[in-house]
């Protein structure tokens, strides 16, 4: 549809979905110790400053739809890792 107000709602239902998985994901951490909280720290941080940067290098060679397409591919991966 694009737009500025479909944008914003998208943009507030991704942080609402963030909102409530990060606390669960470092509770979690800390159930498995303090390497494992730093890790996921380390990682979350990791993922916050090199993300963007990812995108825009892909984005950049390609186009738009393929950088959030590695953002996609990326969140799957994330899920069959996670799959225990």
């Amino acid at each position: 549809t694009g737009g500025t107000w479909p944008a914003l709602i998208g943009f507030a239902c991704v942080g609402l979905g963030m909102a409530t998985v990060t606390p669960c994901l470092y509770v979690a951490a800390a159930a498995a110790g303090p390497g494992a909280l730093a890790l996921v720290a380390a990682l979350g941080t990791t993922g916050l400053l090199a993300g963007p940067a990812v995108i825009g290098f892909v984005a950049g060679r390609t186009d738009l739809t393929t950088g959030m397409a590695v953002v996609a591919a990326s969140a799957v991966l994330v899920a069959v890792c996670s799959w225990r």
